[in-house]
């Protein structure tokens, strides 16, 4: 909740929350499984959606531990997987961005009464998504 007061304006919706991403570097392997990575992704057990936005990493560190930190060469391989991860977010910032774009693309066309068949060739969108957005901007979700 404190990640929701400091990123969302009042009056916006949930889903213009940015991901959250949390990783979690172990020096022992907490499951004991020898897994580098164990990604967690939660789920409501009566639903089929599961994505809430906070994306988590457990690191198993354990055998790379003294390396990193200790020998030369550990902290250039941290920087650069620090680099890679900052990237990915970044090309899902774009996507996501993409993607409202399309979302008020969409509410526009909507409003102005044009069809969904229309929408759906001019937008090149799935029909399912151009339905769904459909039905958001009916209970005045914009």
């Amino acid at each position: 909740s404190m990640i929701d007061s400091e990123f969302l304006e009042k009056g916006k919706k949930y889903s213009a929350l940015p991901d959250v991403y949390l990783i979690y570097v172990s020096e022992t392997d907490l499951w004991k499984y020898g897994l580098a990575a164990y990604p967690v992704q939660r789920c409501f057990q009566n639903l089929e959606h599961c994505e809430d936005g906070v994306k988590v990493l457990y690191a198993n560190a354990s055998e790379r531990v003294h390396f990193l930190k200790r020998e030369e060469g550990g902290y250039r391989e941290m920087e650069d997987v620090l680099e890679k991860i900052f990237q990915e977010g970044a090309e899902e910032g774009v996507e996501q961005g993409l993607k409202e774009k399309e979302r008020r693309l969409v509410f526009r066309m909507l409003a102005r009464g044009d069809r969904l068949e229309d929408i759906v060739h001019i937008t090149e969108a799935p029909p399912e998504r151009i339905a769904r957005l459909k039905q958001e901007w009916e209970a005045g979700e914009r």
